[in-house]
This record gives structure tokens, C-alpha cells and sequence, in this order.
């Protein structure tokens, strides 16, 4: 072990407590500040051990470092699931997992797992061993490299797809996939990521995970007649998966009380099991929605900003500044200061301006009645290839409203409510944002 602790000796040595306390008082071990393993063998002492002939007597062989290796990685996992509160201690324990794998050509599903529950995978990237196709942990890690060097959306796709172009082990290939279906689903292209998800569910049909990943595909892409379809054939288990749904169809609906529900009720669940990545997504998704309704605070924009920044997770930055334009859309210096902060940082990620960034605009624009200022974001917006989406079509609402025409068609959503009540509502909304 590189680093170690002294319960982490007790455990798998089934020695005393004291025992270990004195050895890592002796002169061969050294201590140093890493929060939960400060120990280390002097690196001569653990080459000396290392190489040691298994003709020594007490020598091992081989098999039985291999044997206690797999012991000291079922106690880290033990470990790993003690910090699912802490995502830093916890990638301290992963990254020793990983050097482990490593080390004795070990697999470990639940390591795979931790690390992409992990929020910031940027960060995560530079904490792993080098990609390599010819050991397990060796592809677990060629699965973040798209992330590392800073690379962004087409680069980590063209990445991503040549680690899946070679030999891969089938639960990596699996997990890679999905992964692409999520980078392309983030770039708005919707047909090759269901495409994915849905070949991935028919692999395996009993995935929650996959049904409900497919649902939100045909919600973003507006195929709304396919998802009700798709959700009777394949009903989530999960509660929280089908709340987020019924909370997304609400919100296009312009039931914001009811679209704030879901992505809470799920960020919620998430942060208990230690799912801090995709938690911090769904609380974005309800602080973006409390904006709307004028009920986020500029606290509230802040504590998602430094949580998303601490991470390096730039599209829930991109929301949680929008949102704070919101926020501070009365006072022109502060708001225009916070617009042009979200600018740049579209910019130094080799991003587009989105949804986030349109709609914030206008509510400032509309705000203060700055109709050169709305004409300028709606040249902008139409100069952009736009698909369509929920959120597109929240924006397109936004400038219907301030007198232009449509972009898009109105959503042919499922039901027998009338589509006049989707406008109704939204023109409220709109209404109270611009004037409240």
C-alpha cells in the first residue's frame, strides 16, 4: 500500500490496535498531512518487501500478496461507503483502490460505480492510473481520459468512441456506451443518443437505469406520444425516476410548482446514496425552476455555483449564474456583470451560448423594457443551428410573448387538456418575471 491508516492495518491484518499504533511510530514509517491515510513505508523498506524471495522464510508468494490485496480492496470499499457524504475523502480512497487494481490486475464493479457517482470527472481523470486496454481498471480509466487536458464536447466524444472502437471487457463497453449516449445527448444531439440507450435496453430490458434514460431522451427530443408509450411498456421502479418525469411534463405545461418536485424530491434520494453528480444536476434543475417562479435567491445561486465550481462541472455553473441574472435582473451593473461572467465562461469551455443563457437575457431585457437590447438576443439566438427542446421552446415562449413571432411549432403534448392552458400559464409566469 502506498498510503495507509492504522484501523486500515487492524482490519485486514487482524492485528491489535496497539500493534499498529507502534509500528507507525518506528523510523521506517513516515507521516505526513493526507487527511485519512497518513502513513507510508520509506520507499526503500516497501522495495526491500516487495522483492523479498519467497525462499526467505514468512516470505510471500505471489498468491498471497494477490489474496491480501483483495482483502485491503473489500476494506476500502467498507471505507468508501463510510464517506458517501465526503466526495473528497472519498476519491482519496478510490484513487488507493484504484493503484490496487493496478498493482494485482484486480476488478472491482463497485469501484467503477463510485467513481462515476463522483461529481467533477475532470477531477477524477487526474487522480486514476493511464488508460490501458489490457487490464480492467486500465479501461476504467480510459473511460475519464476524455476528460482530462481539458478537453471538451466533440473532442470527448471522438475520445470516448475510439476507446469503444477497441478490445474492451463487455460491463466497460456497456458503461461506455451509456456514456456516450449522455455526451451526445448533452450537445443536443438527441437521435444518436437514443439510438444507444435504446440499444442498450433491449440488452438488457430489466435496466431502470436505461428506462428511464430512454424516457428523458424522448422528453428532450418532444416525442411525447413514443414516451407514454415507452413508460407503460417499461415502468421505473424507482420513485424518484418517474417523479423527475412527471415533474419535466409539468414544467413544460407551465406547472412550475409541480416541476420543482421532481428534480428535488430526486437530488434528495441521490445525495443519501452518495450520487453527488447527477444530485447536483437535479438540484440545479430545481433551482433553475424556482428562478422562473422569482422564488431562488441569490444565496441559493451561490451555494449551487461554488458546489458546481468546486467540481468543475460547467453546465450547472452555466444554469446556477443564469439563475442569479435572474435573481439580479433589477439592478442593470450587477446583472450585465453576471451576463458577461456567463459569457466567458461559455467561451473558455469551447461552448455555444444555450437556453440558460437566452432566457436569462430576456427576463433582464424585458425587465427594463430594453427592446434594442431584446432585438439583440433574438438576432443572436436565431443566428444559432437551434434544435428544438423544452427549454428552446420556454425561450421561444419569452419572445412570443414580447411580441415576435414563433419560432417553433407549438409541442403536441399527450392529453385532453387544451394547448391554450400550456400558453396561459406560461404567459403568467412570464408575466410576473418580467413585472413582479
Amino acid at each position: 500500500m502506498p498510503r495507509f491508516d492504522e484501523e486500515l492495518i487492524t482490519q485486514v491484518a487482524g492485528a491489535l490496535l496497539g500493534d499498529a499504533h507502534r509500528l507507525c511510530r518506528r523510523t521506517l514509517v513516515t507521516r505526513d498531512q493526507h487527511p485519512l491515510f497518513p502513513y507510508r513505508l520509506h520507499d526503500a523498506v516497501r522495495a526491500a518487501i516487495a522483492h523479498e524471495s519467497v525462499a526467505e522464510p514468512g516470505a510471500w508468494a505471489p498468491a498471497d500478496r494477490t489474496a491480501m490485496a483483495r482483502e485491503l480492496l473489500e476494506a476500502l470499499h467498507q471505507r468508501s461507503n463510510r464517506l458517501l457524504h465526503d466526495s473528497e475523502r472519498r476519491l482519496d480512497v478510490l484513487e488507493i483502490a484504484a493503484a490496487l487494481c493496478v498493482d494485482h490486475d484486480l476488478t472491482a464493479v463497485w469501484l467503477a460505480d463510485a467513481l462515476s457517482h463522483l461529481p467533477g470527472f475532470s477531477k477524477t481523470a487526474q487522480r486514476l492510473p493511464p488508460p490501458a486496454l489490457n487490464t480492467w481498471i486500465g479501461q476504467v480509466s480510459g473511460m475519464f481520459e476524455p476528460w482530462r487536458h481539458g478537453n471538451q464536447g466533440p473532442q470527448r466524444i471522438a475520445c470516448l468512441e475510439n476507446l469503444l472502437s477497441g478490445p474492451l471487457q463487455p460491463d466497460i463497453r456497456r458503461r461506455g456506451r451509456i456514456r456516450l449516449a449522455y455526451l451526445h445527448r448533452i450537445r443536443g444531439d438527441c437521435e444518436p443518443a437514443l439510438q444507444l440507450l435504446t440499444e442498450l435496453l433491449a440488452e438488457n430490458p430489466e435496466s431502470d437505469l436505461l428506462r428511464y434514460q430512454v424516457a428523458r431522451t424522448l422528453h428532450i427530443m418532444g416525442r411525447y406520444a413514443e414516451l407514454e408509450q415507452h413508460l407503460s411498456a417499461c415502468p421505473l421502479s424507482d420513485p424518484t425516476t418517474g417523479l423527475r418525469i412527471s415533474s419535466d411534463l409539468a414544467y413544460d405545461r407551465g406547472l412550475l410548482d409541480e416541476a420543482v418536485i421532481g428534480p428535488a424530491t430526486r437530488a434528495a434520494y441521490l445525495r443519501e446514496k452518495g450520487r453527488h453528480r447527477v444530485a447536483l444536476e437535479n438540484e440545479v434543475a430545481a433551482l433553475w425552476r424556482r428562478a422562473l417562479q422569482g422564488r431562488s435567491t441569490t444565496t441559493d445561486c451561490e451555494a449551487v455555483l461554488e458546489d458546481a465550481d468546486h467540481f468543475g462541472e460547467t453546465l450547472c455553473m452555466r444554469t446556477a449564474l443564469a439563475a442569479r441574472v435572474i435573481c439580479e435582473a433589477d439592478d442593470p451593473s450587477a446583472a450585465l456583470r453576471l451576463i458577461a461572467d456567463a459569457q466567458s465562461l461559455v467561451r473558455a469551455t469551447g461552448g455555444f451560448p444555450g437556453w440558460r443563457e437566452w432566457t436569462s437575457q430576456l427576463v433582464f431585457g424585458m425587465r427594463h423594457a430594453d427592446r434594442p437590447y431584446i432585438d439583440q438576443v433574438r438576432q443572436s439566438w436565431l443566428a444559432g443551428t437551434t434544435r428544438w427542446s423544452p427549454s428552446q421552446q420556454v425561450v421561444d415562449r419569452f419572445f412570443v410573448f414580447s411580441g415576435y413571432p414563433a419560432r417553433f411549432p407549438q409541442p403536441q403534448l399527450v392529453g385532453l387538456e387544451d394547448p391554450t392552458e400550456s400558453d396561459r400559464r406560461w404567459n403568467t409566469v412570464i408575466t410576473l418575471l418580467v413585472d413582479p
